[in-house]
């Protein structure tokens, strides 16, 4: 799986998230895009104490 996630964007830095079950992988530049990929995903919920007009 390691290879696998290297090979997808080239082995920029970046995040990189694996889902195992659908065999599936994303590439993430920062942590907001693993944030709204999650949440695209389903998993995770909004933060009540963001500050959501920001």
């Amino acid at each position: 799986m390691v290879i696998e996630l290297f090979r997808i964007n080239g082995g920029k830095s970046g995040y990189y998230l694996a889902n195992i079950r659908d065999k599936k992988y994303y590439y993430c530049i920062d942590r907001d895009g693993v944030k709204t990929k999650l949440f695209e995903l389903g998993i995770g919920r909004v933060d009540p104490m963001e500050d959501v007009h920001g």
